[in-house]
């Protein structure tokens, strides 16, 4: 740099400086980060800006990528981008190529700021009407809603896929020696938003064989709870953190919703699981809930002594383990012909 007399100024201190500011912010973003009101004051702001990232990172994922609709989308836009060059060429004669491809970006960008800004508030929100965001708990809390959400989002397949079925449940196929095929929540991935995992599988072939493997490898958020350390399992396959109750999914006597004949918001239908996670594409993933939760090969969940469930009416409700054992057998039968009033447990909020 050139200072007023000609001569050039030494840019050494001010670069010190500069050094000294950072050395400065990184230690105080890492006490911050020790501290236990320190970590949300750091978390907070990221949240706000990059929160948006990872539904983004989702949503693209589910988003159909079949050749048809991605022709008419660049069909589309090369469409509005002729039309823009030749109304500018009409108001302006030295109207250039580089001006359209500038004016296509800047709309681009500003749709995707859009989109941006849509996760911000939606993350700003979440912050401000987040109960114990500054306790221990408050994580937990936010697993348990996690959870709560995808177990709604399986039912409301089920619903959709039994609506487009005659009423029927989706289940576990076999060939006809009774060789395992495809899991019930691999017949529902159309129902949950992922036709692109859908349309890669070969249905007539069992789910684990090598040419399957891109769709099986494949996490899916809806079976699967945000930032679980479990995600794989022994062969590298994704697993899910959910089970059906094996008395109402997969079951002989249970064919559709309509053959609960104990009432669709008295039956569990799917639930927190918390050891042995299966792979979600495995057939038959079932487990009993009346052999007691948070057992070993059993329903229950890593943020609390008990388990969430969805109904069979879509409901969402926790169970303690500590739930009378009558109590948990009834709600797991779909046909045990139990009076309502029998098993209201007072721990269901």
């Amino acid at each position: 740099m050139r200072a007023n007399d000609g001569t050039i100024a030494d840019e050494s201190p001010r670069r010190g400086y500069v050094w000294v500011i950072i050395a400065i912010a990184v230690v105080v973003i890492f006490g911050l980060c020790l501290a236990p009101i320190g970590g949300w004051l750091v978390e907070a702001p990221f949240t706000l800006l990059f929160g948006w990232v990872p539904y983004a990172a989702r949503a693209i994922g589910q988003i159909p990528s079949h050749g048809m609709s991605i022709a008419l989308w660049a069909g589309g836009v090369s469409a509005f981008a002729l039309g823009l060059h030749l109304a500018g060429r009409k108001f302006a004669a030295d109207w250039q190529v580089r001006q359209t491809v500038s004016v296509v970006t800047l709309i681009f960008a500003a749709t995707t700021a859009g989109i941006c800004m849509i996760g911000v508030g939606h993350q700003a929100s979440w912050l401000a009407h987040a109960p114990k965001l500054l306790e221990p708990e408050g994580r937990r809390h936010y697993e348990q809603r996690d959870s709560e959400v995808d177990l709604r989002e399986i039912r409301y397949g089920m619903k959709t896929f039994a609506e487009g079925d005659a009423g029927a449940l989706p289940r576990s196929t076999f060939t006809k020696h009774g060789r395992p095929l495809h899991g019930w929540m691999t017949m529902m991935l159309p129902q949950i938003g992922r036709m692109d995992l859908y349309d890669w599988l070969t249905l007539e072939g069992p789910w684990d064989m090598n040419y399957q493997d891109p769709v099986f490898d494949t996490e899916v958020s809806q079976y699967a709870r945000f930032r679980s350390e479990v995600s794989r399992d022994e062969r590298g396959f994704a697993v899910t953190h959910y089970s059906a109750n094996s008395r109402v999914i997969d079951a002989d006597n249970v064919k559709r919703l309509e053959d609960v004949a104990d009432g669709l918001g008295n039956t569990i239908l799917i639930g927190d699981i918390n050891d042995q996670f299966p792979a979600w594409g495995r057939p038959r993933n079932g487990r009993d809930p009346a052999i007691g939760l948070n057992r070993p090969g059993g329903f229950g969940s890593p943020y609390d002594d008990g388990a969430q469930f969805v109904m069979g009416d879509g409901s969402v409700k926790h169970l303690s383990q500590n739930i009378d054992p009558e109590v948990l057998r009834a709600l797991s039968t779909p046909q045990g012909n139990e009076p309502p009033a029998q098993y209201q447990d007072p721990k269901m909020p």
